[in-house]
């Protein structure tokens, strides 16, 4: 296997010197790295060319070659060429590019295992995207069918590990048909199946001779998964579960690879069990509740639908092209008891409910927030990548005259300079790296979940009690990061101007993909509900407590602020200008603290009648209803002190040199620690300054501490705009990756908008097909008039 300089060695060339960069041998090139403080000025020592379609300029970044359009068969004709302002951007960087990047890689090592991957993708051509844009549903469908078979053969012909397989598809950069497969259909087998069922079920899983799907959404019923109408009612006399979708709002709706994919998938059903005797006149089956139901959908070698399936792809949606999201209707469909997840509850012979010992009924919902803590995740790496399309194209283009240039030649300023496009680009990039650092946090928190879960290390109060407080974070931290993820990604877009709204910018289709983020693994309006509600119960059992438990009265970690937020007096910037990370976090905790209590407060005055008073008391449903507005605000504030806290912990880490990636530390990694602690506070004065009111309204701030706070983020985003293009680079996404003209690696926008304007079918013809079917047949007949008018 080939190997690439790593980041140690990258970041030790800041001194000065010279190193030739070992590229695969699929990339006939070598790149000379004349290094200077803080940055890689690249040059072509030799070069080859290599034919492909389109004849659009391929260019190495960060260890791999790529390609504006998204291509990977393009051919190199001239000597490298990169925009000047992006060199000089680069050479003003204060850090090391390879620093961040072996930070979110999670070391040297793999950095340099991802980078190998992706220079298979790279190699072939199959997995070109260069025309993706101008395809439809159904041929976007089809091409990304193929990928999937070759990225399949691509993992077993090298042998990759099932960590490597899922870094080599999401290197194809592709809305992947077998996604859900790898995504939920897998990890539900492997986390609720009993070992028998795991020992048949996931060999076929993994061979993708079952490809899988999990029908939950109905057209009719969503978050709200208790009223889910598909129903699973034994038969004792087959020992079978016969499965039917009663009504067209139970139909499933929405399940991704279910469409024309899945040949199985893992329904969400009501189990409906004989009662002896009858529960009623009216129904003799007892309802269980939702279960998971392992449900073959089609032949496995024909691929035809069962008996009794209908599937169907749902039709187009506002991206995610390559993705048959579908519907499913089960008509009287029979699967065999022992295909009941069974790893957790059991039906017997005779129709009798267990639950198998040592279990917590939350179970079933592992699988659920395993997707949500990845989509946190999901939410940094997408926002870093439209940051990084908008922050390169703000850095090479030009916008307005210097009214003080009295030259003969007056000069246009880059776009990144100006301050108003400052603040809406850089916050994002800051909030890219604390997504980064909650993501590692809560996908840790679930590991240790899953562990005390699946396992059985703890007792079932604790278990649930884990439970309960990953589901109550991932639940809030997927609604924020999401939302402000979907939100910055479309401000990314409207930053690029006019060139931001064509396809080929690469920020639409990102935009489009990612919209559907706020919505998948729960509504995030309604997701607040749930963090909030966890809360409220532990603000209340907490302040209810003896104190025989300490301040902290039995609190689980991420709530141990309520101690401290409400002791006495509080809030504020300090005197140095609330450069303190402490100060920072002391000042959110207040705010998501005094916004829980007044929501408390609020409650009980509804449901016990404020001040005595009759007529005033309404029921706990209703009082709910009628303040779910606090409710959206309090889960916000309390997630956005998590991130924050999350973050402060991963700046702490680097500081002190022990974080997992091997960066940091005073000696290696002053400049890049410096950096990073810079971008937590610009993350934190900026949501400050937007929601100033908060923290007015409830005394933590004075009006001048709030002057002072607006003051304090201009200051942060100047610091912070010397390292933009730099922190871009960090991010390593190649030019494959990104899909968009105006992010290249090299900066030549102009260009590539033209070869993406001249790849487009509509300018195939000169004279396009149906013309002389418009307007000449009118003129013909006008034409023909006048001659016979003038015969007259």
């Amino acid at each position: 296997m080939m190997t690439y300089p790593s980041s140690k060695q990258a970041a030790s060339q800041e001194a000065g010197g010279k190193y030739v960069s070992p590229w695969p041998t699929t990339f006939p090139w070598r790149l000379v790295c004349y290094c200077q403080p803080g940055v890689l000025i690249l040059g072509i020592s030799m070069f080859s060319l290599r034919v492909g379609c389109q004849g659009s300029p391929e260019h190495s970044t960060s260890g791999a070659a790529s390609s504006s359009s998204g291509s990977n068969t393009s051919i190199i004709t001239t000597f490298m060429d990169v925009a000047p302002e992006l060199v000089q951007e680069r050479r003003n960087a204060s850090f090391s590019p390879a620093s961040l990047t072996q930070l979110v890689d999670g070391g040297a090592a793999k950095v340099e295992r991802r980078r190998w991957l992706r220079s298979l993708i790279l190699a072939d051509p199959i997995f070109s995207n260069e025309d993706a844009i101008y395809l439809n549903h159904t041929e976007r469908y089809k091409r990304a069918l193929a990928k999937c078979g070759r990225l399949d053969q691509l993992i077993n012909t090298h042998g990759l590990s099932e960590e490597d397989g899922a870094v080599l598809r999401s290197l194809a950069s592709e809305d992947l048909p077998t996604l859900l497969h790898d995504l939920m259909f897998l990890p539900c087998l492997l986390s609720l199946c009993s070992e028998e069922q795991q020992a048949y079920w996931v060999p076929l899983a993994r061979s993708k001779k079952v490809l899988g799907c999990y029908a939950q959404t109905e057209m009719g019923h969503g978050s709200n998964i208790q009223a889910l109408q598909t129903t699973a009612t034994f038969d004792p006399a087959t020992d079978e579960f016969v499965l039917d979708t009663p009504t067209i709002q139970s139909f499933k709706w929405w399940p991704g690879t279910l469409g024309r994919t899945a040949n199985t998938a893992m329904v969400i059903a009501r189990l409906l069990l004989p009662s002896s005797p009858p529960l009623s006149p009216s129904s003799s089956y007892q309802d269980l509740g939702i279960h998971n139901f392992i449900v073959p959908l089609r032949d496995l070698h024909t691929h035809a639908l069962l008996p009794g399936v209908v599937a169907r792809d749902i039709g187009p949606k506002v991206a995610f092209a390559g993705m048959d999201n579908g519907c499913l209707e089960l008509h009287s469909v029979r699967i065999p008891r022992a295909n009941l997840a069974q790893r957790f509850v059991r039906v017997s012979r005779d129709g009798v409910w267990s639950r198998v010992e040592g279990t917590h009924p939350k179970a079933a919902y592992v699988t659920m927030m395993q997707v949500r803590a990845i989509i946190v995740v999901h939410s940094a790496r997408e926002l870093s990548k439209a940051a990084t399309i908008a922050i390169r194209y703000s850095a090479v283009r030009h916008q307005g005259y210097d009214a003080d240039d009295s030259g003969p030649v007056k000069r246009e300023h880059q776009i990144l300079d100006y301050p108003s496009q400052q603040y809406r680009l850089l916050p994002l990039l800051a909030a890219s790296i604390g997504f980064f650092f909650c993501g590692r946090a809560v996908q840790a928190l679930l590991a240790e979940t899953e562990q005390a879960l699946l396992l059985g290390k703890k007792g079932q109060a604790e278990v649930g009690q884990q439970m309960g407080k990953a589901h109550a974070s991932l639940a809030g931290l997927k609604s924020l990061c999401t939302t402000i993820a979907a939100e910055g990604i479309e401000d990314c877009r409207k930053c690029c101007g006019g060139h931001g709204y064509l396809a080929c910018s690469g920020l639409p289709e990102l935009s489009g993909n990612f919209l559907q983020q706020c919505t998948v693994e729960g509504d995030n309006v309604l997701l607040t509900q749930q963090t909030t509600g966890y809360l409220l119960k532990s603000y209340i059992k907490w302040r209810m407590g003896d104190g025989s438990e300490g301040e902290r009265g039995g609190l689980d970690e991420d709530l141990w602020y309520f101690a401290s937020a409400s002791q006495g007096e509080g809030g504020g910037l300090g005197r140095e200008g609330g450069r303190d990370v402490q100060i920072i976090l002391d000042l959110f905790s207040r705010r998501a603290y005094a916004l829980l209590e007044r929501l408390a407060l609020k409650l009980q005055g509804l449901t016990e009648g404020e001040g005595g008073k009759e007529g005033g008391v309404m029921s706990q449903g209703a009082a709910w209803k009628s303040v779910l507005v606090d409710v959206m605000f309090v889960s916000k504030a309390h997630s956005l002190y998590t991130i924050l806290r999350h973050f402060a912990a991963g700046l702490q880490g680097l500081k002190e040199g022990w974080d997992v990636s091997g960066v940091g530390g005073v000696r290696e990694g002053g400049a890049f620690v410096a950096v990073i602690e810079r971008l937590f506070f610009l993350f934190a004065y900026y949501h400050l300054s937007r929601e100033t009111g908060d923290f007015l309204e409830l005394g933590l701030l004075s009006p001048e501490e709030a002057g002072r706070a607006r003051e304090e983020l201009d200051v942060l985003l100047q610091a912070v705009r010397p390292d933009a293009v730099g922190l871009c680079d960090g991010w390593d996404w190649s030019d494959f990756e990104l899909k968009s003209t105006l992010g290249r690696w090299d900066g030549k926008y102009e260009l590539a908008l033209l070869e993406s304007a001249k790849r487009e079918p509509l300018n195939h013809q000169d004279v396009v097909g149906g013309w002389d079917r418009t307007w000449q047949p009118q003129w013909k007949v006008e034409e023909q008039g006048q001659a016979g008018r003038a015969k007259l």
